[in-house]
């Protein structure tokens, strides 16, 4: 019996280089997006700078403009594009082909409130069910993490899902995003150890317009 990985099951990226023009970056591409990471520790706009010289490195035409919907590249070749950072990882997606949206956090975030409290207020009931399925009794530090876990994943996709739609937050508040049949979401490709990373993926058909046109 063969002991190699099946082709479903091997990394969708495809390449991986570190690219020296941009400090601390590294950059992959897959059979239908971009994308490059990028440490980042709090300065919003020296990362917005370093993205768009980036990008211009790609498109030298282009420029970088954020909006209320999102980041636009604008250019003549239409670009889909969505960034996420959290405190010391950033990490930049673009795609000419699906629109897409991704979300970025540290895996030893620091809740405001209990994860089951924060998923009353945002998630699909259905969704709320699972992760009440995995509350821990108490003394259960096990349980605790399997919950903490299964929160952030739910919590990442409805990021990347309101960026893909360009309706934030808002946009994916009670919906259930298993249900999403047009999408689907995937661990982002290089993800640093300590964080957490999902990217949204349209279908082809998806009525989200490319930005940049």
């Amino acid at each position: 019996m063969s002991n190699s990985i099946p082709p479903a099951a091997k990394p969708r990226f495809i390449s991986a280089v570190f690219i020296p023009r941009v400090e601390a970056t590294r950059a992959f591409f897959t059979s239908c997006y971009e994308g490059a990471w990028f440490s980042f520790e709090g300065d919003r706009m020296a990362l917005r700078k370093r993205i768009e010289e980036f990008l211009r490195e790609q498109d030298p035409k282009g420029r970088l403009e954020v909006r209320e919907d999102g980041p636009h590249w604008i250019s003549t070749a239409p670009l889909y594009l969505s960034y996420s950072h959290t405190e010391g990882a950033a990490l930049l997606v673009w795609s000419r082909i699906r629109a897409l949206g991704v979300d970025v956090e540290a895996a030893s975030r620091k809740l405001q409130d209990s994860p089951l409290r924060i998923a009353e207020r945002f998630f699909h009931e259905r969704e709320i069910a699972e992760l009440r399925a995995i509350a821990p009794h108490q003394g259960d530090s096990g349980s605790l993490e399997a919950l903490q876990e299964h929160f952030l994943r739910l919590w990442l996709k409805k990021e990347a899902l309101g960026k893909l739609t360009r309706s934030g937050l808002r946009g994916s508040i009670g919906v259930e995003v298993a249900a999403e049949k047009n999408v689907t979401f995937e661990e982002a490709p290089l993800v640093p150890e300590g964080f957490r990373a999902i990217v949204a993926l349209a279908e082809r058909r998806y009525a989200v317009p490319p930005f940049g046109r």
